[in-house]
């Protein structure tokens, strides 16, 4: 793997919005900067129109399948198949903040997961100096 290379790129859908929460179709990248530790996870539009939003996210609370279905029961106080397939998972960042993301299908589901398990994996293999500390990475949205 180079210092800096996207691991995996693609289309997902992810939940959010203000007054109202929808699931909203994303452009989505997610690379590895092996000098900083950092794992970006860049949300647009397109792959031309990059936001830059920058969030540090906590990899133990990345969950999905079924018990991201619950979380998102407990928390919104719904869970609507008709609107969401099933096929979920979620991570927290530094903040507090929940970020839900949805794939279509389970097999996409299951290589973006890995893709964010092996480069954990990475991390914990050669931590960066901060990093071996925190076990935190961060991603931009």
């Amino acid at each position: 793997m180079s210092m800096k290379s996207v691991e995996k790129e693609g289309y997902l859908w992810r939940y959010g919005g203000h007054p109202i929460k929808t699931w909203k179709y994303w452009y989505a990248s997610i690379s590895y900067d092996r000098r900083k530790g950092i794992i970006k996870l860049r949300w647009s539009g397109t792959p031309e129109d990059a936001k830059k939003r920058s969030f540090h996210l906590d990899m133990s609370t990345l969950t999905d399948g079924e018990e991201c279905q619950k979380e998102m029961s407990k928390t919104f106080g719904y869970f609507n198949p008709l609107t969401c397939n099933g096929h979920l998972f979620a991570v927290s960042s530094k903040d507090g903040k929940r970020h839900y993301v949805m794939a279509d299908t389970s097999k996409e589901l299951k290589s973006w997961v890995e893709t964010l398990h092996d480069i954990e994996q990475i991390i914990e293999i050669h931590p960066v100096a901060s990093m071996a500390r925190t076990k935190s990475v961060g991603y931009e949205i």
